[in-house]
């Protein structure tokens, strides 16, 4: 049976240097920086699917206020529906251009300057 310890004995030496401890750690340092990045795209399409079903979702009640009321909404509890604020950590909810007869939705990602809208239509948009 051949070992790490086995091999530094047969050369004489008891431990691994400084040297190739570090270039142990930088290789270590490397992988997980591209495990990281490969696992984060998905991460965030999965973040912006959930955002795009929560506007998805908001559009629909603003259309049965709509088929109510004749008018859109600004106020979420006209639209009897949570505040999507309250339970999406990832995007910011705003209803913004609302008038009796347009409407536009936008969810920001937290902390960035991207995010999608979506119109009363149901077009969707990034920006």
């Amino acid at each position: 049976m051949c070992t790490f310890p086995a091999i530094y004995r047969a050369l004489g030496r008891k431990a691994f240097t400084l040297t190739e401890l570090v270039v142990v750690v930088i290789i270590l340092g490397i992988m997980a920086t591209i495990a990281i990045s490969n696992w984060q795209a998905p991460l965030e399409r999965e973040y912006e699917a959930n955002a795009r079903a929560i506007l998805g979702a908001v559009l629909r009640a603003e259309h049965n206020l709509f088929a109510y009321k004749g008018r859109f909404s600004s106020d979420w509890t006209a639209l009897a529906i949570d505040d999507p604020n309250k339970s999406d950590t990832a995007y910011n909810y705003s209803l913004e251009n609302v008038t009796d007869n347009t409407l536009l939705m936008r969810a920001t990602r937290r902390n960035q300057a991207r995010g999608v809208t979506m119109d009363q239509d149901g077009n969707i948009n990034k920006f």
